[in-house]
């Protein structure tokens, strides 16, 4: 279900994509990238209460405590209550001086840009209130229910750029009141399902003071992490703006459009998975975890290489294709970005295990540190070469020190072997690449081939060393098998 979920909102992101750019226009395009990169400055708060919440849930669940889930579940409601009180106070206030002290956005388009503010601020609101009831659905691996709540979302979005092609006036304005609307509408999809499903999410005011302490304890080092994360992405956003303007986000929206439909592919597995891991650290079985954090790792990045290497291969007329009038610099930052991306998602199946552990501050010091030195450094080197390219190439530097970092601190807090872990994963990985890069070596014929052909034959070669170098013998006899059933049963 979650791929299902992944291809059709890849598919549904790209398309109305291309007809949000041709609508708004470049400029207000970009406006509305980086003004609601504002908004989500603040999603650090909500990331880490996001972490604490499934860590628990899924913990206990591992440890079948039907009461102690309940309490956990009211907390993090009551919790989630204050969070978003505090979000929309620090939104009103700082928020809006980012907007009117630092943003480049043309004096005719700030009502504009100050109403999208505050729809994309009330949207972030309800995600708030909603975090509860989706880390129950995730704990308890409702992954049909999460991935028909993102398919609902994702069709609303493709009515809602519907109407905004036939809707006069500011379409600006018009795109902000749209996604408002369809974000109360998935909230209330997840809560009514998990009020109807499961025992523990009906709310009831419970103050446990030991419990309060620990999840804000907890949520604490996620939030020093989670403003970090946010600092990387959108605190570079801003920089970007500054020093280039709308057409610049304009371009790295598009970048993180693609960046988003790819990634979502990684996003769909550990997903599935990372409940699984902190349920099997919490009733003991560390070996298994360690097989299935192997595994994830390998996995993922095998996903991932599997579509973001045709993209990577034809870019440019992937984006002329798809958009028509391509950004300045578009090309360019989804190559970088998908590099970064390929080289973050090997790593992240270690990040439920430091969670599984609740020891977590060494964790977000360590990765936290190496986030936000994205801004600092990006900033010194756009100022020296006035190249935008330069942030992404950063980013790039950071993935690959937080994935060393990510396997030193699993080392250090579960004794996690990590030559084990070099020999299942990069032993695996870096030769699949390898042979996957072989297209490259005759890019100038297989470029003169049709664009169809030409994505085929990357997605063949790709799919040919996965099978003969990224699998092990027993999960290509495991792949086989499934293929076989599903012969079986459509015959």
């Amino acid at each position: 279900m979650l791929y299902i979920r992944m291809l059709f909102i890849m598919a549904v992101t790209l398309y109305t994509s291309r007809i949000i750019l041709q609508v708004l226009g470049i400029e207000d395009f970009g406006i509305y990238n980086v003004v609601g990169g504002v908004v989500l400055m603040f999603g650090f708060l909500n990331n880490a209460m996001t972490a604490a919440v499934q860590r628990f849930v899924s913990f206990e669940l591992g440890r079948n405590d039907a009461g102690r889930l309940h309490t956990i579940f009211s907390m993090s409601v009551s919790i989630h209550i204050l969070l978003a009180v505090l979000v929309l106070l620090l939104a009103e206030t700082v928020g809006l001086y980012v907007i009117y002290s630092y943003l480049t956005i043309p004096e005719e388009r700030m009502f504009a840009a100050l109403v999208i503010y505050q729809c994309a601020l009330i949207s972030f609101a309800v995600s708030i209130l909603q975090v509860p009831y989706m880390s129950c659905i995730i704990a308890h691996e409702k992954m049909d229910i999460y991935a028909i709540g993102t398919i609902l979302d994702c069709c609303s979005k493709l009515v809602g750029v519907y109407l905004l092609t036939i809707l006069t006036g500011d379409k600006l304005i018009w795109y902000g009141i749209i996604l408002l609307v369809i974000s109360i509408m998935v909230a209330v999809f997840y809560r009514t399902y998990a009020i109807k499903s499961f025992a523990e999410c009906h709310y009831k005011f419970i103050w446990d003071k030991s419990l309060f302490n620990n999840m804000i304890t907890y949520s604490g080092w996620s939030l020093f992490g989670g403003v970090a994360t946010v600092g990387a992405m959108q605190g570079v956003n801003i920089l970007l703006n500054i020093f280039f303007g709308p057409a610049v986000n304009a371009a790295r929206g598009i970048a993180y459009q693609v960046n988003s439909a790819v990634s979502s592919l990684y996003s769909s597995f550990t997903q599935a998975v990372n409940p699984q891991i902190i349920k099997q650290y919490s009733a003991g079985n560390l070996d298994y975890m360690q097989q299935l954090i192997f595994r994830s790792c390998r996995f993922t990045y095998l996903l991932v290489l599997l579509f973001a290497y045709p993209i990577f291969f034809q870019t440019g007329r992937i984006l002329e294709l798809w958009l028509g009038v391509v950004p300045e610099h578009a090309m360019t930052f989804c190559r970088l970005v998908l590099i970064s991306t390929l080289i973050d998602c090997i790593s992240m199946p270690l990040v439920p295990a430091v969670n599984a552990t609740g020891k977590i501050k060494k964790y977000q010091i360590v990765v936290g540190n190496l986030l936000i030195m994205n801004l600092p450094v990006s900033y010194i080197l756009l100022d020296i070469t006035n190249k935008p390219e330069f942030s992404f190439y950063v980013a790039i530097a950071i993935s690959v020190l937080t994935t060393s970092a990510r396997l030193w601190i699993c080392h250090a807090l579960l004794k996690f072997p990590i030559m084990n872990f070099v020999k299942s994963v990069f032993g695996k990985i870096i030769p699949t690449t390898i042979l996957s890069i072989c297209p490259m070596l005759l890019y100038s014929h297989v470029n003169d081939l049709n664009l169809l052909a030409s994505l085929c034959s990357c997605l063949s070669i790709v799919l040919l060393s996965i099978w003969f170098v990224g699998l092990e013998n027993g999960e290509k006899e495991m792949v086989k098998n499934k293929l076989f059933k599903t012969i079986r049963k459509n015959d």
